[in-house]
């Protein structure tokens, strides 16, 4: 009965990936919805002129609208790497998460070197680097050119960078903001571990570590960390791949799609009815594992690639920080603070397989396991809940209504799987029938959100116009730090107060689903993803960060 049981869930996991295979058509739909976008190259959206006046080097700038120049990011230097000091009038002062208070410059600015500083008897090669972002959420990487004084002829001539030399020298502050990424991305994966989703997920490990004790789990740990940081590698390089091509996603853009929402509902209910005992299937890390018909090694892969996909609704402390600074890097950058975010989340089960003296710290087997093991699935029994909300707003209460009826498919397979010829083919109808109702016509429906979101950019710029001070709340529904915010933070009585103050307006919006106006937004504030929290008062914009107190709010508007 057992062999018959662990059958039938590999059955269900089969029909599952291939769901999910499905589903990437209606994912691929809903892509579809994003705004594309043709980025200018960095030459014609950046095109500066060179002129001699006054003894002043000048740089005028023509920046094309919808492009923005960074002041941070000029430098000036000779070819021998000293520094030359440079002019130039202030900018747009705009606050970002991760840079803080910046300047930055739209259409127009006149980049001023005084050449007292070059030498007077001798040509002097100067290099002028610069970076820029589009609205539409492109950050190009940073340029470099190089022109050469004559001091004697009183004429400069535009040339090629010497070769060899680096197009860009990296600054101390560049190396510590990657650095910093880095320490926040894998800050940011650990504390995933304490998610609603993914908790229950490393427990089950670790409870099978306790069981079996194997003098190879380290072994196990590695094929888990495998499993969780090339899972994220992957959505990276999509992720990336997906914007290099125009497509303004980010962060959780898979959740937007109301099927993949269903099938981690499917995954979430069939794992809370293996912990709550309805069937057995071990999620070990023994060598034993009949699952794999191995080692073991791959269940451990497979639940590193499970603790990532369950991991794809949350948004821990500083993963905000580390990813809006990723996707706005070099591929090669990007990737490596993607990888960072996996080696958190893996970090914890590795440290117990790597440390032997950690596991013999855990509690002796025995029935508490068992006891905790059938808690578990409470959890998870809640997120499937939340999940199927989630879909009743995106697809109306007929596409919750739906699902509901796959969930209860997929139970009624596994109880008639075992049961006789007969029930194996009705069980198998079942499953089917579970996966057909993923692709029901009700899980196209677009459903009219409540009145409660409200912003646009017009109505942005319309309160803006009218002198008053703007928060904006961007948020969706499948995102639970948002959710939390929006319950302790901004449900504080007195924010709500400040928020019904006649020069104050409180802006909504719903990225719940593919939103390209909204994608935009996010993109110009340097985020990829929700939730984002602007502030605009008194000629200041401030983004607040995504785990957010009432006391943030407050001091934001000065109060």
């Amino acid at each position: 009965m057992l062999t018959q049981a662990k059958r039938a869930v590999t059955f269900i996991l089969i029909v599952l990936v291939t769901s999910l295979a499905h589903a990437q058509d209606s994912l691929q739909r809903s892509l579809g919805q994003f705004q594309q976008v043709d980025f200018l190259p960095v030459e014609e959206a950046y095109q500066y002129e060179l002129s001699h006046q006054q003894d002043q080097l000048i740089i005028d700038w023509l920046i094309t609208p919808g492009y923005y120049l960074y002041k941070h990011r000029f430098a000036v230097q000779t070819d021998t790497g000293s520094a030359l000091e440079w002019n130039i009038e202030p900018g747009l002062q705009k606050t970002d998460e991760f840079f803080g208070d910046v300047e930055v410059y739209y259409q127009f600015t006149s980049l001023k070197i005084p050449l007292s500083q070059l030498a007077s008897d001798k040509p002097t090669l100067i290099k002028i680097s610069y970076q820029g972002c589009a609205d539409a959420g492109l950050c190009y990487p940073p340029e470099t050119f190089a022109t050469q004084w004559d001091p004697l002829q009183k004429t400069f001539t535009k040339t090629q960078l010497p070769i060899g030399t680096s197009a860009v020298k990296t600054t101390s502050n560049e190396q510590t903001s990657w650095l910093a990424a880095i320490v926040l991305a894998l800050l940011g994966g650990m504390i995933l571990n304490l998610m609603p989703c993914v908790f229950p997920i490393l427990s089950l490990k670790a409870l099978s570590l306790m069981q079996h004790q194997e003098k190879n789990s380290l072994h196990h740990g590695l094929a888990y960390s495998a499993g969780v940081i090339l899972s994220f590698v992957a959505i990276a390089a999509l992720l990336i791949a997906l914007r290099q091509a125009g497509v303004a996603v980010g962060w959780g853009f898979q959740l937007q799609s109301p099927i993949f929402v269903a099938i981690l509902a499917y995954i979430f209910f069939t794992l809370a009815l293996n912990l709550s005992g309805f069937f057995e299937l071990q999620i070990s890390v023994g060598a034993g594992d009949n699952l794999t018909r191995g080692n073991g090694l791959g269940a451990s892969f497979a639940t590193g690639v499970l603790a990532t996909v369950v991991a794809s609704p949350c948004t821990a402390p500083f993963m905000g920080t580390a990813l809006a600074f990723a996707l706005t890097q070099p591929s090669a950058i990007a990737l490596s603070v993607f990888t960072a975010l996996g080696a958190g989340l893996a970090l914890p089960f590795l440290a117990i397989t790597a440390f032997p003296g950690l596991a013999k710290k855990l509690p002796q087997p025995g029935q508490w396991m068992v006891s905790l093991k059938e808690f578990l699935a409470f959890p998870l029994y809640m997120t499937c809940v939340w999940l199927l909300w989630i879909i009743s707003n995106q697809a109306g209460s007929d596409g919750a209504a739906i699902i509901m009826l796959g969930l209860i498919a997929i139970a009624f397979a596994i109880w008639l799987w075992g049961r006789g010829t007969i029930s194996k083919y009705l069980a198998i109808a079942s499953l089917a029938m579970s996966t057909a109702l993923l692709f029901s016509p009700y899980m196209d429906t677009q459903t009219n959100r409540r009145d409660s979101f409200n912003f646009s950019e017009a109505q942005l710029e319309k309160e803006l116009a009218a002198g008053k001070s703007v928060f904006v709340n961007i948020t969706a529904d499948w995102c639970i730090t948002c959710l939390v915010n929006e319950r302790n933070a901004l449900g504080d009585s007195e924010v709500e107060a400040l928020f019904k103050q006649p020069d104050i307006t409180y802006l909504k919006g719903d990225w719940t689903r593919p939103d390209p106006t909204i994608t935009a937004f996010l993109n110009k504030h340097q985020r990829d993803g929700v939730p984002l929290y602007v502030v605009y008062h008194q000629n200041k914009v401030e983004v607040l960060p995504q785990i957010l107190t009432a006391s943030m709010v407050l001091e934001a508007f000065g109060k």
